[in-house]
């Protein structure tokens, strides 16, 4: 559960779950509302003191040599400093902590808490597929993108599960628990392209999916 600040009014509100998400998975502003909502019906509710300042953002960008995609630059103006919406068990980075990975080749913004897990956003697209000119990097395709997909790779496990992976239902997704609590809930979680967007209303709504 949400940690719910003591300091904060609770605001309850009419919230049907099931609609809110299948409506919060659709796009990106749909998931930004399913967050807020979602907050002020079981945390509390988002204000303006929730995110990241643009100071710390530009600085984040500067020190990597490119803009933050645009949904997670979103998400950190809208919820960077809500602990209980971004950091239960997986950790959103702050913006001081988002790097390029040790390959280079992914912009890593979320770790497991014991570090087991790492998610993060293609810089480049592999040989062979779009973005690619004679085995060459032509541009940055994923992570301009304004919704960028999301890989993970497990970076103390095998030598297959080191190496980054589209996402599917696995790390982060919502589990068995969760499935013979609520399916209907559980199946939207893990259902579609795992977007940025969609990774945040997931780990939003999980702590949740097993008893609403």
């Amino acid at each position: 559960m949400p940690n719910v600040d003591p300091g904060r009014t609770v605001t309850f509100v009419a919230f049907d779950l099931h609609a809110e998400l299948a409506a919060g998975l659709r796009d990106a502003p749909g998931a930004w509302r399913f967050i807020k909502r979602f907050a002020a019906r079981y945390a509390t509710p988002v204000g303006d003191d929730d995110g990241v300042g643009e100071l710390r953002l530009a600085a984040a960008e500067a020190r990597l040599g490119f803009a933050i995609p645009g949904a997670l630059r979103d998400a950190y103006a809208l919820i960077g400093e809500r602990d209980d919406l971004t950091r239960q068990q997986d950790q959103l980075l702050t913006p001081e902590e988002i790097r390029v990975d040790d390959t280079g080749q992914v912009l890593i913004f979320r770790i497991e808490c014991q570090h087991v897990a790492e998610w993060g956003i293609p810089l480049r697209d592999p040989p062979g597929e779009a973005g690619m000119r004679d085995g060459r990097v032509r541009d940055l395709p994923a992570v301009a993108e304004p919704d960028p997909p999301v890989v993970f790779r497990l970076p103390h496990a095998g030598r297959e599960e080191r190496a980054w992976q589209r996402m599917g239902v696995g790390p982060g997704f919502v589990g068995r628990r969760h499935d013979r609590g609520t399916p209907g809930v559980a199946r939207r979680l893990a259902d579609g392209r795992h977007s940025l967007t969609r990774s945040f209303v997931r780990r939003a709504a999980r702590p949740f999916s097993s008893t609403r």
